[in-house]
Protein backbone atom coordinates (compact mmCIF):
# COMPACT_ATOMS: atom_id res chain seq x y z
CA UNK A 1 0.00 0.00 0.00
CA UNK A 2 2.83 2.56 0.50
CA UNK A 3 3.68 2.47 -3.20
CA UNK A 4 0.04 2.92 -4.11
CA UNK A 5 -0.23 5.83 -1.65
CA UNK A 6 2.82 7.36 -3.35
CA UNK A 7 1.25 6.78 -6.78
CA UNK A 8 -1.83 8.72 -5.66
CA UNK A 9 0.38 11.55 -4.40
CA UNK A 10 2.33 11.61 -7.67
CA UNK A 11 -0.93 11.81 -9.60
CA UNK A 12 -1.97 14.69 -7.33
CA UNK A 13 1.24 16.55 -8.15
CA UNK A 14 0.77 15.84 -11.86
CA UNK A 15 -2.79 17.20 -11.68
CA UNK A 16 -1.42 20.47 -10.27
CA UNK A 17 0.50 21.00 -13.49
CA UNK A 18 -1.90 19.28 -15.94
CA UNK A 19 -5.42 19.38 -14.53
CA UNK A 20 -6.72 17.04 -17.22
CA UNK A 21 -4.79 14.34 -15.35
CA UNK A 22 -7.63 14.40 -12.80
CA UNK A 23 -9.49 11.98 -15.06
CA UNK A 24 -6.96 9.37 -13.95
CA UNK A 25 -8.36 9.65 -10.40
CA UNK A 26 -11.28 7.63 -11.74
CA UNK A 27 -9.50 5.52 -14.33
CA UNK A 28 -6.68 4.16 -12.18
CA UNK A 29 -8.92 2.82 -9.38
CA UNK A 30 -11.10 1.07 -11.98
CA UNK A 31 -7.97 -0.43 -13.54
CA UNK A 32 -6.65 -1.54 -10.11
CA UNK A 33 -9.96 -3.17 -9.26
CA UNK A 34 -10.30 -5.01 -12.56
CA UNK A 35 -6.64 -5.87 -13.15
CA UNK A 36 -6.24 -7.51 -9.75
CA UNK A 37 -9.54 -9.43 -9.66
CA UNK A 38 -7.63 -12.42 -8.29
CA UNK A 39 -6.86 -10.49 -5.06
CA UNK A 40 -9.23 -10.36 -2.11
CA UNK A 41 -11.76 -7.53 -2.24
CA UNK A 42 -10.56 -6.18 1.12
CA UNK A 43 -7.04 -5.82 -0.30
CA UNK A 44 -8.29 -4.01 -3.39
CA UNK A 45 -10.39 -1.68 -1.23
CA UNK A 46 -7.26 -0.99 0.83
CA UNK A 47 -5.35 -0.11 -2.35
CA UNK A 48 -8.14 2.18 -3.57
CA UNK A 49 -8.19 3.94 -0.21
CA UNK A 50 -4.40 4.36 -0.23
CA UNK A 51 -4.43 5.71 -3.76
CA UNK A 52 -7.22 8.17 -2.95
CA UNK A 53 -5.52 9.26 0.27
CA UNK A 54 -2.28 9.96 -1.59
CA UNK A 55 -4.08 12.21 -4.05
CA UNK A 56 -6.10 13.92 -1.30
CA UNK A 57 -2.95 14.70 0.71
CA UNK A 58 -1.71 16.75 -2.24
CA UNK A 59 -4.94 18.20 -3.63
CA UNK A 60 -6.97 18.98 -0.49
CA UNK A 61 -4.60 21.72 0.77
CA UNK A 62 -4.73 23.34 -2.67
CA UNK A 63 -8.53 23.18 -2.68
CA UNK A 64 -8.66 24.67 0.82
CA UNK A 65 -6.29 27.46 -0.18
CA UNK A 66 -8.37 28.25 -3.27
CA UNK A 67 -11.49 28.37 -1.12
CA UNK A 68 -9.89 30.75 1.38
CA UNK A 69 -8.47 33.17 -1.18
CA UNK A 70 -10.98 32.81 -4.00
CA UNK A 71 -14.26 31.59 -2.49
CA UNK A 72 -14.09 28.50 -4.74
CA UNK A 73 -13.10 24.99 -3.70
CA UNK A 74 -11.04 24.00 -6.74
CA UNK A 75 -8.61 21.09 -6.49
CA UNK A 76 -6.25 22.56 -9.06
CA UNK A 77 -7.32 25.71 -10.87
CA UNK A 78 -10.68 27.23 -11.62
CA UNK A 79 -10.14 26.93 -15.37
CA UNK A 80 -12.07 23.71 -16.03
CA UNK A 81 -15.06 25.44 -17.59
CA UNK A 82 -13.03 27.85 -19.67
CA UNK A 83 -10.72 25.12 -20.93
CA UNK A 84 -13.67 22.89 -21.76
CA UNK A 85 -15.30 25.71 -23.71
CA UNK A 86 -12.10 26.41 -25.68
CA UNK A 87 -12.23 22.88 -27.00
CA UNK A 88 -15.98 22.32 -27.17
CA UNK A 89 -18.09 25.11 -28.64
CA UNK A 90 -19.68 25.96 -31.96
CA UNK A 91 -16.80 27.11 -34.14
CA UNK A 92 -14.11 25.16 -32.26
CA UNK A 93 -11.53 23.69 -34.62
CA UNK A 94 -9.57 21.37 -32.37
CA UNK A 95 -6.78 23.95 -32.17
CA UNK A 96 -6.54 26.90 -29.82
CA UNK A 97 -8.81 29.80 -30.72
CA UNK A 98 -8.90 32.78 -28.32
CA UNK A 99 -12.20 34.02 -26.90
CA UNK A 100 -11.51 37.42 -28.42
CA UNK A 101 -9.80 37.67 -31.83
CA UNK A 102 -6.21 38.93 -31.75
CA UNK A 103 -5.73 38.11 -28.06
CA UNK A 104 -4.16 34.65 -28.25
CA UNK A 105 -1.60 34.95 -25.48
CA UNK A 106 -1.88 33.69 -21.89
CA UNK A 107 -1.89 37.32 -20.70
CA UNK A 108 -5.44 37.73 -22.00
CA UNK A 109 -7.05 34.32 -21.44
CA UNK A 110 -8.14 34.73 -17.83
CA UNK A 111 -8.98 38.41 -18.14
CA UNK A 112 -11.05 37.92 -21.29
CA UNK A 113 -12.97 34.91 -19.96
CA UNK A 114 -13.86 36.83 -16.79
CA UNK A 115 -14.83 40.01 -18.66
CA UNK A 116 -17.07 38.19 -21.15
CA UNK A 117 -18.79 36.08 -18.46
CA UNK A 118 -19.39 39.07 -16.19
CA UNK A 119 -20.78 41.10 -19.06
CA UNK A 120 -23.11 38.24 -20.05
CA UNK A 121 -24.41 37.78 -16.48
CA UNK A 122 -24.37 41.45 -15.54
CA UNK A 123 -22.44 41.12 -12.29
CA UNK A 124 -19.01 40.52 -10.80
CA UNK A 125 -18.08 36.82 -10.67
CA UNK A 126 -15.70 34.70 -8.61
CA UNK A 127 -13.20 32.50 -10.44
CA UNK A 128 -15.44 29.48 -9.85
CA UNK A 129 -18.47 31.27 -11.25
CA UNK A 130 -16.53 32.23 -14.36
CA UNK A 131 -15.57 28.58 -14.81
CA UNK A 132 -19.17 27.49 -14.26
CA UNK A 133 -20.37 29.99 -16.87
CA UNK A 134 -18.01 28.65 -19.55
CA UNK A 135 -18.66 25.02 -18.63
CA UNK A 136 -22.40 25.57 -19.02
CA UNK A 137 -21.83 27.21 -22.42
CA UNK A 138 -19.70 24.28 -23.60
CA UNK A 139 -22.17 21.67 -22.31
CA UNK A 140 -25.00 23.59 -23.97
CA UNK A 141 -23.19 23.13 -27.29
CA UNK A 142 -22.77 19.40 -26.61
CA UNK A 143 -26.49 19.01 -25.77
CA UNK A 144 -27.81 21.09 -28.65
CA UNK A 145 -25.42 19.85 -31.36
CA UNK A 146 -24.34 16.30 -30.48
CA UNK A 147 -23.48 15.36 -34.07
CA UNK A 148 -21.33 18.46 -34.56
CA UNK A 149 -19.66 17.83 -31.19
CA UNK A 150 -18.94 14.19 -32.11
CA UNK A 151 -17.45 15.27 -35.46
CA UNK A 152 -15.28 17.84 -33.67
CA UNK A 153 -13.99 15.23 -31.23
CA UNK A 154 -13.24 12.75 -33.99
CA UNK A 155 -11.21 15.52 -35.60
CA UNK A 156 -9.33 15.99 -32.31
CA UNK A 157 -8.57 12.26 -32.15
CA UNK A 158 -7.17 12.44 -35.69
CA UNK A 159 -5.07 15.46 -34.68
CA UNK A 160 -3.54 13.50 -31.77
CA UNK A 161 -2.09 11.02 -34.25
CA UNK A 162 -0.76 13.77 -36.50
CA UNK A 163 3.04 13.92 -36.89
CA UNK A 164 3.04 17.69 -36.28
CA UNK A 165 2.73 19.16 -32.77
CA UNK A 166 -0.04 21.77 -32.91
CA UNK A 167 0.94 24.95 -31.08
CA UNK A 168 -1.10 26.21 -28.16
CA UNK A 169 0.18 29.54 -26.90
CA UNK A 170 3.81 28.57 -27.45
CA UNK A 171 5.26 26.78 -30.45
CA UNK A 172 7.59 23.86 -29.69
CA UNK A 173 9.18 24.12 -33.12
CA UNK A 174 10.35 27.68 -32.41
CA UNK A 175 12.02 26.39 -29.22
CA UNK A 176 13.60 23.50 -31.11
CA UNK A 177 15.16 25.88 -33.64
CA UNK A 178 16.60 27.97 -30.82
Amino acid sequence: APRILAAGAVLGVLALTRENALILLGAIPVWLWLRFRDRAPWQRWQWLAAFGLGAILILAPVGLRNWIVGDTFALTTSQLGTNFYYGDHRGATGSYVPLMPGRSTPDYESRDSKWIAERALGRELSAGEVSDYWLSRGLEFVREHPGEWLTLNLRKVAMVWNEFEIADTEDLYVYAES
